[in-house]
């Protein structure tokens, strides 16, 4: 199956991926004692990592998987890592770098050694007394019987609220493939690269692998629902039995030229509307007036899809705040309201930039340096 199709998709789920690690780590930051900032941060590399591994890029997979293995360490205690803070940030950096380079076919030039090195340091430096020992377990475990060979049609739902389905979806039989023999693949693979695949599919597997072992393979590609083995063997995933709400990405050119569309529609409902005034019949008013009505609702959906909460481009803002104060030895503090506040997304995009410059003026000349504040009588830290 040819992967490239989902690059530009994985670059945008991506890109909220990280953008979600770096608003963690800017509360992490302000609460270095609060477990909830690294749990979203450990989520969101989780993520982000099943991305990268369904796509097949191996370097931003490790560089994730082993981010991922020294967050956990944290969980449990988010204090001890507020020296590693810098190391994470450097890190979404990196593999947001890193996404765009993939999908140009540069993963595996891609060389995260250093900071490999430092998450190596961090992971000792971080994790509590004990934690690398090897468990014992307190018995032995229990004889088993001697596995069959045995051939099991296995039902798979994607999680409704995954990225990338039809990538999942082959990831998950790649899994497999190494426990037995895969066929009857339902529906074609070709079918899984289809933008309307469902998240649904079916496939055979011959082997002696136990069902225990299959579950663990399928759900190993992540955020996968349902699993259902021969019908009779069935564990039901928790994701399948949220909303049913479904979502699709549009491409943003797509939106404008139906938007140009519905503009040369409603053009000529405005004449239709005229012609019917001046017409006897009752039926040509009432047709005219029902293509009214659909205009106009068809008109205000188009709108509605076109308008972006404008979160999803101030999000980056207070890593721009951050990264600013520090460099100029300053203390701020960000904050935003009204973040639910739609915009249309063309116009979103364009005052992104203006705004940035804004708020660098606002560091560098509206904020003094600590120690100018507390002359002044001001708290050291500033807000913006």
């Amino acid at each position: 199956m040819d992967l490239s199709r989902y690059a530009a998709l994985f670059v945008t789920e991506s890109r909220e991926q990280l953008g979600l690690c770096g608003q963690a780590l800017l509360e992490w930051e302000r609460r270095p004692a609060a477990t909830e900032p690294v749990v979203t941060l450990f989520r969101a590399m989780h993520t982000f990592k099943g991305m990268a591994a369904a796509m097949g890029y191996a370097n931003l997979t490790e560089l994730a998987h082993r981010t991922e293995t020294v967050l956990d360490l944290l969980r449990s205690d988010p204090s001890s890592g507020r020296e590693a803070a810098d190391l994470f940030f450097r890190i979404v950096d990196a593999l947001e770098q890193g996404a765009g380079a993939a999908v140009d076919g540069g993963d595996p030039k891609l060389d995260f050694s250093p900071l490999l090195s430092e998450l190596d340091e961090a992971s000792v430096a971080t994790a509590p007394t004990g934690s690398w020992a090897i468990p014992v377990p307190d018995a032995l475990p229990p004889l088993v019987a001697p596995r069959v060979a045995v051939s099991r049609l296995i039902q798979v739902v994607v999680a409704p609220s995954a990225t990338m389905r039809g990538a999942r979806a082959v990831l998950a039989l790649r899994k497999v493939e190494a426990l037995g023999a895969v066929s009857a693949v339902r529906p074609p693979l070709a079918a899984l690269e289809q933008e309307g695949f469902d998240g649904r599919f079916s496939f055979q597997l011959a082997g002696d692998a136990s069902a225990d072992d299959v579950l663990a393979a399928v759900r190993s590609a992540g955020d996968i629902g349902d699993v259902t083995i021969d019908a009779a063997e069935a564990e039901r995933g928790t994701e399948a039995a949220a909303g049913r709400g479904r979502q699709i990405r549009i491409d943003l050119r797509r939106l404008d030229a139906l938007m140009s569309h519905v503009g040369e529609l409603v053009v000529a409902r405005a004449r239709l509307m005229e012609l019917a005034e001046t017409s006897a019949e009752p039926e040509l008013k009432a047709v005219a007036s029902r293509i009214a009505r659909v205009t106009a609702d068809l008109h205000g959906e188009v709108v509605q899809a076109r308008m972006t909460p404008v979160w999803q481009v101030f999000d980056r803002f207070p890593r721009v705040v951050r990264d600013l104060a520090r460099q100029m030895g300053k203390r701020v503090r960000f904050e935003v309201d009204g973040e639910e506040t739609q915009l249309d997304r063309a116009i979103l995009d364009d005052i992104g930039e203006p705004l940035i410059h804004l708020l660098r003026n606002a560091v560098d000349h509206g904020i003094e340096l600590p120690a100018e504040r507390t002359r002044q009588g001001k708290p050291e830290e500033g807000q913006v």
